[in-house]
């Protein structure tokens, strides 16, 4: 677990700082797995801008990484109970390109 950099107002409030970057790499991770998991097909622009549509609040509140992850879990939850039953079943991933048309050399000369 990493340190909790935190911040103290003069009125003796204290708040947890973002500004510990060793945080990020099991932010990212998180992030990651759910997009993975309930969103492969879309680009990460795309993730965070529907993310945006649905939870207009998105822009303006600022929200700990926690939050902005349970925000995105909700989102997932919500669209799938939406277009989950419209899905049509996927077929099985198939290469683009058949394995036996791969370079396993280089065929460039210098």
């Amino acid at each position: 677990m990493t340190e909790i950099f935190t911040r103290t107002y003069d009125d003796g409030r204290v708040v947890d700082s973002m500004c510990d970057p060793d945080r990020l790499d099991e932010f990212y991770a998180k992030i990651r797995d759910i997009h993975k998991k309930e969103f492969p097909d879309w680009t990460i622009p795309q993730l965070f801008r529907e993310l945006a549509k649905w939870d207009l609040d998105f822009r303006r509140e600022y929200r700990t990484d926690e939050q902005f992850i349970e925000k995105l879990l909700d989102y997932a939850d919500e669209f799938n109970k939406k277009f989950l039953p419209y899905a049509e079943p996927a077929e099985p991933l198939k290469p683009i390109i058949p394995q036996e048309n791969l370079c396993t050399e280089s065929h460039w000369h210098t």
